[in-house]
């Protein structure tokens, strides 16, 4: 059921402004001015011991910048993605929702923002080959919502056919190593 009373006069959304400070306002107020391709990543993704794959960054030549991933199954969205003659922009958390229910604050920040060729806007997560949780699925129903009343859809990304994945990772592997001056590393959100 969760997920299910919250409505969107009750959803804040935070981000971090032009200025490099967090924003947190309405949802209703603050969605239409939202330009989240170029909003930096609002909370960044925790180092778990014991797990194969810590996060990372992925040069996307689709939008020339670092996209930040945070398990296995968000880096090889990213890199599908990438791939796509249909995208055209691409960050990962650049918002995060936050909502009362049941007496606590719960807060969501979707993996990744996608924008498409035709102009549409995609919040997407990245569940993994088992499927979202249910404390996920609770938390995407509220992210839908937001989406649809902004014009934008909410998915979760798709299990990527494991051919085409491997054939992107050599690809990847492969391809000469991105030049990145200490400048630009100075400047990537943490």
């Amino acid at each position: 059921m969760g997920g299910a009373s919250v409505h969107l006069r009750q959803v804040d959304v935070r981000f971090v402004g032009p200025d490099g400070v967090m924003v947190q306002r309405r949802w209703r107020s603050a969605a239409g001015g939202l330009c989240l391709m170029e909003c930096p990543m609002v909370r960044s993704f925790p180092l778990r011991r014991g797990r194969r794959l810590a996060p990372g960054w992925w040069w996307s030549a689709t939008t020339s910048r670092l996209v930040g991933y945070g398990s296995a199954a968000m880096r090889d969205a990213v890199m599908m993605l990438d791939q796509d003659p249909q995208v055209t922009g691409m960050v990962s958390r650049p918002v995060e929702l936050v909502w009362e229910e049941g007496g606590r604050t719960v807060t969501h920040a979707p993996d990744l923002a996608v924008a498409l060729v035709d102009g549409s806007i995609h919040l997407v997560d990245c569940p993994g080959s088992s499927g979202p949780s249910a404390r996920l699925a609770s938390r995407a129903r509220v992210a839908g919502l937001c989406a649809q009343d902004a014009g934008w859809e909410h998915r979760f990304a798709d299990a990527a056919d494991p051919v085409a994945l491997a054939n992107g990772r050599w690809l990847a592997l492969r391809s000469s190593p991105v030049k990145v001056s200490s400048a630009q590393v100075s400047r990537v959100p943490r």
